[in-house]
């Protein structure tokens, strides 16, 4: 087995993060004040929810670090430099 991944894994797993900081935009008000994003380390899964919710396993990322202001400072919106980086510590592409 190899420690590289193909782009089309990264890119995929870069699209399921955004996809689900997307959704947290877009009704933040069924999610919990203080929401982590978490990345479980061993299956790749990813969650929103409190710091409490996960274990050991999972990386926490403060769900505003993944967010930004748009161009014209009106609202906010996913970081996809952010979600790249992010989907890049998992999926190595050589």
């Amino acid at each position: 087995m190899t420690d590289y991944s193909s782009s089309k894994e990264r890119d995929a797993f870069d699209q399921n993060i955004y996809d689900l900081v997307n959704e947290y935009l877009q009704d933040s008000s069924s999610y919990p004040d203080n929401a982590y994003f978490a990345i479980n380390t061993a299956s790749k899964e990813i969650e929103i929810g409190i710091l409490q919710d996960f274990d050991a396993d999972w990386i926490n990322y403060p769900i505003e670090e993944l967010l930004r202001v748009n161009e014209n400072n009106a609202m906010k919106e996913v970081d996809i430099d952010v979600t790249f980086d992010i989907a890049y510590e998992y999926f190595f592409v050589r």
